[in-house]
């Protein structure tokens, strides 16, 4: 089976886990412009704003490595040439997708439907990105495994004691 495929079916094994970090980055976003509007107009705000800074940055790095983790991925799997396409592809369809759906504007009549429109099309752009990105990481665990033996699940046969010298 091609790491791709077996990256894909890693990845739908658990849906629990995606939506976990599908919620778990939009939390992050709203930690994340919360930040913006922090006032600065005193020492304690500026303070606030470097502390509530680190925070956000800190728990940007956790969602990932949160990521990484639960794929066992290996950032070593990115310099296999094997996997650039597939890089590739899935940088496109993460950062590019996205990008074009949220700057899409659908000339729709009337308040209510341009609404329905914006939050539909950022909803998928949203979902498009993690999904991507999950997928990418699902790739990274499987390409990095796929050098190594399989792991027994039975237990190990008895070996015979080495004598001492």
């Amino acid at each position: 089976m091609s790491p791709e495929k077996e990256a894909l079916a890693v990845f739908w094994t658990d849906k629990r886990f995606w939506l976990f970090y599908s919620l778990g980055v939009a939390a992050w976003i709203l930690l994340a412009l919360g930040w913006f509007w922090l006032p600065d107009s005193s020492t304690l705000g500026v303070i606030w704003s470097a502390v509530h800074g680190l925070i956000v940055i800190v728990s940007g790095l956790w969602l990932i490595r949160k990521a990484l983790r639960f794929y066992n991925s290996s950032l070593k799997a990115i310099l296999r040439p094997r996997l650039y396409p597939s890089l590739l592809l899935l940088t496109a369809i993460g950062g590019y997708i996205p990008y074009k759906l949220i700057g899409w504007h659908p000339q729709l009549p009337g308040f209510g439907l341009q609404t329905a429109s914006l939050v539909i099309r950022f909803g998928v752009a949203y979902l498009t990105a993690v999904t991507a990105w999950l997928i990418l990481a699902a790739l990274l665990g499987t390409d990095s495994q796929a050098g190594r033996a399989p792991a027994s699940s039975g237990p190990l046969a008895p070996q015979p004691a080495q004598p001492n010298p």
